[in-house]
């Protein structure tokens, strides 16, 4: 026993759409595509400044936490080149019957501009921490020399180490003695 719609022969074709639907259909579609690459565009820039950003205020952290140059400059450099990286997907050279065949140009061109950027981040970070440090030693000799002229050459009367040494010690006998200890 076979049945009518497994064995169709004759299948009806789709009908057309009048030529003013179809001019509509390519203007939305054409619309559409525009609104998605202007989107894609937009979400690119979006996610550089941040990476940009979240390197500047790193560096600044790191600045005052480590006063290490070194680690601050691999560091902002290597976190601003992450969206560098997107870029060189799809970068090719060939060589073919002894020219250069290349595709996709923009690109280094982009990681060449994000690379330059990153150093400005830097040098930008450094020249702050550099600022602030001949600030710094600025008002450090300002006060010192102002110390002098009110002490004279006597020098202030410092604890020894060795007593901060004792108070923290009596202190941890005192914390293992009070502090109530879980059964």
């Amino acid at each position: 026993m076979s049945f009518s719609f497994f064995n169709q022969e004759s299948k009806s074709l789709d009908t057309e759409y009048p030529e003013k639907v179809k001019e509509q259909i390519e203007e939305f579609q054409a619309s559409y595509k525009a609104d998605i690459r202007k989107e894609a565009a937009i979400a690119e820039r979006l996610t550089n400044y941040s990476y940009v950003a979240a390197a500047y205020f790193i560096g600044k952290a790191l600045i005052g936490i480590t006063f290490n140059p070194n680690l601050v400059t691999v560091s902002v450099v290597l976190i601003a080149m992450i969206p560098a990286t997107r870029d060189l997907d799809g970068f090719r050279i060939n060589f073919q019957n002894g020219k250069p065949d290349i595709d996709n140009m923009h690109k280094p061109f982009s990681v060449i501009a994000k690379l330059g950027g990153a150093g400005f981040l830097v040098y930008g970070v450094l020249n702050n921490y550099n600022n602030l440090k001949s600030a710094t030693e600025r008002t450090y000799e300002v006060i010192e020399t102002q110390r002098k002229e009110f002490e004279g050459d006597k020098s202030p009367i410092s604890i020894p180490q060795s007593t901060g040494l004792i108070i923290s010690f009596l202190l941890l006998i005192a914390a293992y003695y009070f502090v109530p200890k879980r059964n």
